[in-house]
């Protein structure tokens, strides 16, 4: 019986896992619940992680696991990670603002720019593949530069789970 998750054999290696998958629920901006599963191998005292899609938020696979961890559903886009900083967007696709915007009113046939609004020309980048590609890309770079906030957050997950093992009421 798994009574301290601290006592596991591979921890280092669980812990660096739930990190990986915590990254990759962030990059791919999940439309579903996805819960993570802990199986715990008594006989060797190891334990592996496995994800499972819940898509209804109320499933779940009837085996022998733990759910240490579910990731909700993101309901932001990855524009919306940007906080509707064009500047910032500018920056990052290499162009101007004002390029943007008249990029924007030639894209929709305007004669000016003086109309246009920022979420306007936001809207407009998120419909060039490229702009998108290049938004992603650095978005996911900026995930992979953030290895320390999301151990911290594998090891409060991992914290609070070895806490509900600890509970006395618990019962398997």
């Amino acid at each position: 019986m798994l009574t301290n998750i601290y006592d596991i054999e591979n921890i280092q290696e669980i812990t660096d896992e739930l990190v990986e998958f915590l990254k990759q629920f962030d990059k791919e901006l999940n439309g579903y619940d996805t819960d993570v599963y802990l199986y715990y191998d008594e006989d060797t005292n190891t334990a592996e992680l496995d994800t499972f899609v819940n898509p209804g938020g109320n499933s779940w696979l009837d085996d022998d696991h733990y759910t240490i961890y579910t990731d909700k559903q993101h309901y932001d886009s990855l524009i919306d990670w940007y906080d509707g900083d064009l500047m910032f967007i500018a920056d990052i696709l290499d162009k101007t603002v004002e390029e943007l915007y008249n990029e924007y009113a030639v894209a929709n046939k305007l004669d000016e720019v003086e109309d246009i609004d920022d979420s306007d020309v936001i809207k407009y980048i998120e419909s060039v593949d490229e702009y998108y590609y290049i938004l992603y890309n650095y978005y996911c770079e900026e995930i992979e530069d953030s290895y320390s906030n999301y151990l911290d957050i594998a090891k409060h997950i991992l914290d609070e789970f070895n806490d509900y093992l600890s509970d006395s009421d618990f019962k398997i």
